[in-house]
């Protein structure tokens, strides 16, 4: 148990980390694409990836 708790301690992003990637994609979106993810279309996709990471956990119980 040890191990595993260890393994996803040096595998887990950090706060930082998570922003840090949330801006890097943001800006990718921006230059590829000319879209700009405002906070209520970020909301609802993060709300769409709750559910359905909850449906795929059900659906493996």
């Amino acid at each position: 148990m040890r191990a595993l708790i260890e393994e996803f301690v040096a595998t887990a992003l950090t706060p930082a980390q998570l922003r840090e990637r949330a801006e890097r994609t943001d800006a990718f979106l921006a230059a590829e694409f000319g879209h700009r993810v405002g906070e209520d279309e970020a909301d609802a996709l993060r709300d769409r990836m709750r559910q359905a990471r909850n449906a795929s956990r059900g659906a493996a119980a």
